[in-house]
């Protein structure tokens, strides 16, 4: 209940102002260490000893003198004395730049995720042995699949007439040049009919990524001009 009794010259850095040789609880909480922060450390302490846990693993925050926030792993190991626990010693392990990468990973990925959803074509990213890596939600309903349906299955699950087309063969021209393909194709799509569609194939690292746009309406549009100008 004192606080900390025993620090190392790295605790004493961090802690950036005179070091006595206890520092009291209210000198560090709720300056470095918010209330809540410290409550929850005692909540999950609590439970881990009555579990029978001897290590104690703790996430957390911490603020310099300065007002930066850092974050840091923290272990801690239950001294017992008498068969009680008198103290605790604990060896921290600063994450800040692990849980910035995280954070900036998370919100890459959920900026893909609104691009891959608002998009109005198909877009497609297949590994290197033609996985279906992600799917968007046009490409899906445009297959009539749901997504644990063709994820992590190859291309050929999701679209089975590709077998044997030149398309799939393009496919693998692409990935093994890196050269990028456009071209129209015409592709079933209900038992009984066809889509247009205008595809787009690019090298995305060793796999394939695919933009297509269907373009039956379009098609159909200038059947219909060239037959009213024909007559």
């Amino acid at each position: 209940d004192k606080g900390i009794t025993r620090c190392n010259p790295a605790f004493k850095a961090l802690f950036g102002g005179p070091v006595s040789e206890v520092i009291p609880f209210e000198d560090f909480i709720p300056s470095r260490i918010t209330q809540e922060e410290f409550e929850r450390f005692g909540q999950v302490t609590d439970e881990a000893l009555r579990k029978g846990s001897k290590e104690i693993k703790l996430t957390h925050q911490w603020r310099t003198p300065d007002g930066e926030t850092l974050w840091f792993e923290t272990n801690l190991s239950p001294v017992a004395k008498g068969g009680e626990i008198v103290s605790f010693e604990a060896v921290a392990r600063d994450i800040t730049k692990r849980v910035l990468m995280e954070g900036e990973l998370r919100t890459s990925r959920e900026r893909l995720s609104m691009f891959l959803e608002s998009a109005t074509d198909l877009i497609i990213l297949l590994a290197k042995d033609l996985r279906v890596l992600e799917a968007n939600e046009k490409t899906l309903q445009f297959w009539g699949k749901t997504r644990d349906q063709v994820l992590g299955r190859s291309i050929l699950e999701a679209e089975p007439a590709l077998e044997g087309l030149e398309r799939y063969d393009k496919f693998l021209e692409v990935m093994e040049t890196g050269e990028p393909y456009t071209y129209d194709d015409i592709v079933p799509h209900d038992e009984d009919s066809e889509r247009h569609i205008s595809l787009r194939l690019f090298k995305v690292g060793e796999g394939l990524g695919i933009m297509a746009t269907d373009i039956t309406e379009s098609k159909r549009y200038q059947r219909e001009l060239k037959e009213s100008e024909r007559n």
